[in-house]
């Protein structure tokens, strides 16, 4: 017996129509959708309400630098104020001993709060 040639056909014409109608249906869909999708169309209200906040970023950004300046400001006042305080503290030290060795010496009994 001899073997018929058939020819296979993927495409035939109803897988083409509903190929057809599927890219329709999804063409449709998205038509009607996309403005529903806020990141793919950016309207006029979000892009300003984008400018507001790098804005307000900015502001943030300069308020932060002045406010480290003003710490490294006052860290320098309280490093020259301890630079000062130092040699205070030695004369006070050797004044408290000078005295002390004074009421030794005379006898006198003081009541020295330290």
């Amino acid at each position: 017996m001899k073997k018929r040639s058939r020819e296979l056909s993927i495409f035939n014409m109803s897988a083409l129509d509903l190929f057809a109608s599927a890219l329709g249906a999804f063409i449709l869909i998205t038509i009607v959708l996309l403005p529903f999708f806020p990141n793919l169309n950016m309207s006029g209200q979000a892009q300003a309400k984008l400018a507001q906040t790098q804005a307000e970023l900015e502001r943030a950004k300069a308020e932060l630098a002045q406010t480290q300046a003003e710490i490294e400001r006052e860290k320098a006042k309280l490093e020259q104020a301890k630079d000062k305080e130092s040699p205070l503290a030695k004369q006070v030290e050797a004044l408290q001993q000078e005295l002390d060795d004074t009421t030794v010496l005379l006898g006198i009994k003081t009541k020295a709060k330290k």
